[in-house]
């Protein structure tokens, strides 16, 4: 006889117990991560009212949009790395 489907089903969690853990781990998240952004959030709108009472906060518009292409300009370096001295053939990748 063969003993592993037994020792399988002893070393799995039941439905319950797995339950079970997985709505203490929601409200740990809840607790520890969401609590406090949401008091950090409620801080920063209050610091927005005082400073600008007739205007609303604007949520994540930093005025660009994400389909700008952003270029940045590229320098070119003939120099080894390696020995610091002038390449004798330099190469484009």
């Amino acid at each position: 006889m063969c003993s592993t489907p037994m020792a399988i089903s002893r070393a799995m969690p039941s439905t319950k117990s797995f339950a079970r853990v997985y709505r203490v781990a929601v409200l740990l998240f809840v607790v520890v991560v969401v609590c406090p952004f949401l008091r950090l959030l409620s801080v920063v709108l209050q610091i927005w009212k005082v400073n600008h009472p007739s205007e609303a906060m604007a949520w994540g518009d930093d005025g660009m949009d994400e389909d700008d292409i952003v270029v940045g300009a590229q320098v070119e370096s003939f120099i080894c790395p390696l020995t610091q001295k002038p390449f004798e053939r330099p190469m484009k990748k």
